[in-house]
């Protein structure tokens, strides 16, 4: 019985004590439940108030395209700012000021987008709305007209001229005068071909897409059938010492003609007659190109491969340098050598030097280093030297590797090109606005693959292109109309042979 006594003790003992700790862990739990979800209160209710601010607003369309907007926001104070914007490409803002005006000079449907904002206030407000409506009170007051140009072939472009006030995505409805009609839907222009010169009297009617305002005109157009009769030709002289002058004898010019010379040797003239400077000896191919600036069709290329040789031997030579914006321990060399070069050496500063015109050099560390070139010239046996004092360095001052020049091969006019006869290469018109044409002819083109590569004037490839030739002909359109206004350099390459020309995109 003691014993037994001693064992149900015991076992009390450890229950006791195993409640205690239960209730106590119990406790503890729920405080620590009790402090989270009064943090979260906390919390949610700072949330809640930072963004009790509810954006809204009401609209009352008056005459003329007047509307009167009113903010209608919940929890703003007077610090909030009101961004309004009228879906017509009108804006406005205000500070404490919950209304708005706005005309509007035509009607349609606008989306209206409203922006409460408050970031000074310790309560920050941040809201948007955005609401749609019809405008049909604006007055019909546009004054719209008819612009047109004539091109070869009887086509007459056309337009309307002054589409302020006229509502976006109107319909354009056209009758030429000759008995044919076009509807060019949201167009404001469109292109008309007349078989048969007079005046005819175009009519114009512009529909808004509510079908409210209403413009119809009527415009007389003078029109003259037209042939391209340009026949582009010159003839020049040689004077000695590389100048030879130029002159046009292209038939079917009128004043309205403009002219592009190409000298063949990265220079260009816009003139009827000019006089040209050569400043090396070689065959070079000569390119005159006529288009009238209003008959923009019209056009005609007549080129003619001219050998010069009275030339004093000249042997001057430059090159820029510039960092890789890309490459951390690149930098470049960009020579311009004389077109009748036959090696260089390069000195790099650092006391060695490497022959050859386009090589690689690598610098153990960054610092100042006096790059010099020293060229060779085919027509006789002077040289001349050109340097650049320049600081070479990395991007980082932690880049790892060592620094790299390159003298990179793109402005050279390549000399087997400009004195091999059996290639005829056109690029024209040049200068205009980006738009080349590039003929290749020659009997011995054997390549079936040509690729065509641009470069800007600092040497950076921005174009990269291939053509395929057509019984020893090649015809390829180039577009730079979406690039700067400048000087450019394409380089086509047949085989092992480069050709390299300059032209100019003139905007």
């Amino acid at each position: 019985m003691g014993v037994l006594f001693d064992k149900k003790a015991v076992v009390g003992t450890a229950f006791l004590l195993f409640y205690q700790q239960f209730f106590v862990k119990f406790k503890l739990m729920k405080l620590i439940l009790k402090s989270v979800f009064f943090i979260f209160f906390i919390v949610t209710s700072n949330y809640k108030s930072s963004a009790q601010c509810v954006a809204n607003f009401s609209s009352s369309i008056g005459s003329g395209g007047n509307v009167n907007f009113t903010s209608t926001s919940v929890g703003t104070t007077s610090v909030t700012n009101y961004n309004w914007t009228f879906g017509d490409g009108n804006s406005f803002s205000a500070f404490n000021n919950p209304l708005a005006s706005h005309t509007y000079s035509y009607n349609g449907i606008f989306s209206v987008f409203l922006m409460i904002k408050d970031t000074i206030s310790t309560s920050t407000c941040f809201d948007t709305i955005t609401k749609t409506f019809t405008v049909t009170t604006a007055p019909c007051s546009a004054s719209p007209s008819i612009s047109y140009n004539l091109t070869a072939g009887g086509i007459v472009n056309l337009w309307n001229a002054n589409y302020l006030g006229i509502a976006p995505y109107s319909t354009y409805n056209w009758s030429f005068g000759d008995g044919t009609s076009f509807n060019s839907g949201n167009s404001i222009g469109t292109a008309h071909t007349y078989s048969a010169s007079g005046v005819y009297n175009c009519t114009l009617t512009i529909t808004d897409p509510l079908s409210i305002c209403i413009y119809t005109l009527t415009q007389p157009v003078n029109v003259s059938i037209i042939t391209c009769s340009l026949t582009s030709n010159y003839t020049y002289t040689n004077v000695g010492s590389g100048i030879l002058n130029f002159s046009s004898t292209s038939v079917g010019t009128s004043t309205s003609t403009t002219y592009s010379w190409d000298f063949g040797d990265y220079t260009s003239a816009s003139v009827p007659n000019v006089s040209h400077t050569y400043l090396y000896n070689g065959t070079y191919s000569v390119t005159l190109s006529v288009y009238d600036s209003i008959l923009v069709s019209c056009s005609n290329v007549f080129t003619q491969t001219i050998n010069v040789s009275n030339v004093p031997c000249l042997n001057t030579s430059s090159f820029t340098m510039y960092k890789d914006s890309f490459i951390a321990l690149n930098w470049h060399a960009v020579p311009i050598y004389p077109l009748n070069v036959s090696n260089a050496t390069w000195y790099w500063g650092d006391g060695s030097n490497t022959v050859g015109l386009f090589p690689t050099h690598t610098y153990s560390a960054a610092g100042f280093y006096n790059v010099c070139v020293t060229v060779s010239v085919s027509c006789g046996p002077l040289t001349s030297t050109f340097c650049v004092l320049s600081s070479i360095y990395k991007t980082t001052a932690n880049s790892m590797g060592m620094i790299t020049l390159n003298v990179d091969n793109i402005l050279l006019a390549n000399v087997n090109s400009l004195t091999m006869n059996d290639v005829l290469l056109n690029i024209y018109p040049n200068p205009n606005n980006g738009q080349f044409k590039i003929e290749m002819k020659s009997p011995n083109l054997k390549v079936d693959k040509v690729q065509v590569n641009i470069f800007n004037s600092i040497g950076e490839k921005i174009f990269i292109g291939e053509s395929v030739t057509d019984n020893g002909t090649l015809n390829y359109d180039l577009d730079l109309k979406n690039y700067p206004a400048g000087i450019y350099f394409i380089q086509s390459q047949i085989g092992d042979r480069i050709y390299t020309s300059k032209i100019v995109v003139d905007k």
